[in-house]
C-alpha cells in the first residue's frame, strides 16, 4: 500500500472515529479498533433506518397513487365502458367473424375466457392429481435446526455432513453506539 493511501485512509478513519489511529499494538489499539467499528456499524444501521423510512415513504406515495389512478380508472368504466362495448358490438356485427374492431387510440373487442376458481383446501386436489398422473410440485426444505439438535442429543452424524465440534473462531462484536456521557473512557484519559 502506498504511502500517499495510507495516509488518506488513515485520515477517513480518524474522521470517522474522532481520534487519530494509535501506533501502538495495545490496549489503545484494539479500542480504536473497536470504536471503529462501533461508529461503521452505527453508520450502516443509520442507513438502514433512513432506506426503510424512505421505502415506507415511497410506498406510501405509489398507494396514493395507484388508488387516485383506481379511482379515475373506475369512473372512466362506469361512465364509458357500457358505450364502448354497445359500439363495439355494433361495429363487429357488420364486419363478419372478427371478434374486434381497430379504432384510432385503440382496439376494443371480445374474447372467449375460462375462469378458474381454486379450492381453499388443497387436499382434495393433490389427490385427485396423484389419481389422474397430473405433475405436482412440491417444495421441500432441510430443517438444519433440527438436524443440529438430533446432533447434539445423539452425536450421529448425517450422511454427507462433516461436523468439526470444539473449533475457535475469532470474532468482533463492538457494542451498540451510546450517547457521548454513555462512552467507555479511553485508556488513561478520565
Amino acid at each position: 500500500m502506498t504511502t500517499e493511501l495510507a495516509e488518506t485512509m488513515s485520515a477517513a478513519f480518524e474522521e470517522m472515529v474522532g481520534t487519530p489511529q494509535p501506533e501502538g499494538r495495545g490496549d489503545a489499539a484494539v479500542t480504536w479498533f473497536l470504536k471503529a467499528l462501533q461508529r461503521l456499524a452505527k453508520r450502516r444501521q443509520d442507513i438502514e433506518e433512513t432506506y426503510k423510512a424512505m421505502q415506507t415513504e415511497c410506498a406510501v406515495w405509489a398507494l396514493r397513487q395507484t388508488e387516485y389512478l383506481d379511482n379515475n380508472q373506475a369512473w372512466l368504466d362506469e361512465a364509458c365502458l357500457s358505450t364502448a362495448k354497445a359500439v363495439t358490438q355494433d361495429k363487429i356485427a357488420h364486419i363478419g367473424k372478427k371478434k374486434s374492431y381497430d379504432f384510432c387510440y385503440g382496439v376494443c373487442g371480445f374474447r372467449s375466457h375460462t375462469e378458474y376458481e381454486w379450492p381453499d383446501d388443497h387436499a382434495e386436489l393433490l389427490a385427485w392429481c396423484g389419481n389422474n398422473d397430473v405433475q405436482v410440485n412440491i417444495k421441500v426444505t432441510i430443517n438444519k435446526q433440527a438436524i443440529k439438535d438430533h446432533y447434539n442429543a445423539t452425536g450421529e452424524v448425517p450422511p454427507g455432513m462433516t461436523i468439526t465440534p470444539g473449533v475457535e473462531k475469532f470474532f468482533v462484536k463492538p457494542a451498540p453506539l451510546a450517547l457521548a456521557s454513555e462512552q467507555p473512557k479511553l485508556l488513561g484519559k478520565q
